[in-house]
């Protein structure tokens, strides 16, 4: 599925103008995130049969989240509210508290003390503040853009949006236990989700059916 979705979203930027265009480079930012999905899911296909391989594929998962942000960034940039979004505290207030009652939820399940949690800050642990920030930044996008998103250019952010709260779910499974650590486990159901989700949200932004939003972008 993250293949499948890496060569449409491409394709899809491509029909954007690719990076003459706010929502071309978002698109093509989007479809790198997608192929670093399709990579560590190689990679970890290779760790279960070659030890030297473990965790390799952390380096290109860690890489999902930021290539998202760049994307949501541009489509930000797209509908004009970059300036009221990075003059809004709460913006980078918000997602570290959440953090912090996230680890202290993860620590009570898990019979942990918070500082003992705090200080075994792991990958896992990065993983869900970036699903933190990325729906946050969504979210305040949605908010602060109103009318100007319009009806299929909000369904798409929406989907966006959803895919990465899916991706917030696995990723806190992924930390909880080992057992949702396990292939077939319901984190990795929830992680194909989170792809479907998004896949469908850039499906969305089709500029032939948006060919009057473009003109004027």
């Amino acid at each position: 599925m993250s293949f499948i979705a890496f060569g449409f979203t491409l394709n899809r930027s491509f029909e954007w103008e690719f990076l003459r265009s706010y929502v071309g480079k978002s698109l093509f930012f989007i479809s790198l995130a997608m192929l670093m999905w399709a990579i560590g899911e190689v990679l970890y296909l290779y760790s279960t049969t070659y030890e030297t391989w473990e965790g390799i594929y952390d380096y290109a998962f860690i890489l999902i989240d930021p290539f998202l942000f760049i994307g949501i960034y541009f489509l930000a940039k797209s509908l004009n509210t970059i300036k009221n979004l990075f003059s809004n505290l709460n913006l980078f207030l918000v997602p570290f508290v959440i953090l912090i009652l996230n680890i202290f939820l993860i620590s009570q399940i898990r019979n942990e003390e918070l500082v003992s949690a705090l200080r075994n800050f792991d990958i896992n642990l990065v993983f869900i503040l970036g699903s933190i920030l990325l729906s946050t930044f969504v979210i305040s996008i949605i908010f602060l853009s109103g009318k100007k998103l319009g009806g299929k250019f909000k369904l798409a952010l929406n989907m966006i949006l959803i895919g990465i709260l899916f991706q917030y779910v696995a990723d806190n499974l992924f930390e909880l236990s080992e057992v949702f650590q396990e292939n077939g486990s319901l984190a990795d159901l929830i992680f194909f989700l989170s792809i479907l989700f998004i896949f469908y949200g850039v499906t969305k932004l089709n500029p032939r059916r948006l060919s009057k939003w473009k003109q004027q972008i």
